[in-house]
């Protein structure tokens, strides 16, 4: 089952990145592995918004709450 996950960049300068940007799920049974988000060309931008669709490797019950790494 995929999750969404919504990524706000800001919109001041320097914003944005072109690291390499991991999540982590955590549902009160346990937490996902690191989750690594492709970049491709326009995400994490300065001012953008990036919803991206997840999928996990085991079943959790998710009161869902992410990190960027």
């Amino acid at each position: 089952m995929p999750y969404e996950v919504t990524f706000f960049t800001g919109d001041v300068d320097e914003a944005g990145t072109d690291s390499q940007v991991f999540i982590k799920v955590f549902g009160v049974k346990g937490s996902s592995s690191d989750i690594y988000v492709d970049k491709m060309s326009e995400r994490f931008e300065r001012g953008m918004v990036d919803l991206i669709k997840v999928r996990t490797q085991f079943w959790l019950d998710f009161s869902l709450l992410c990190t960027a790494v």
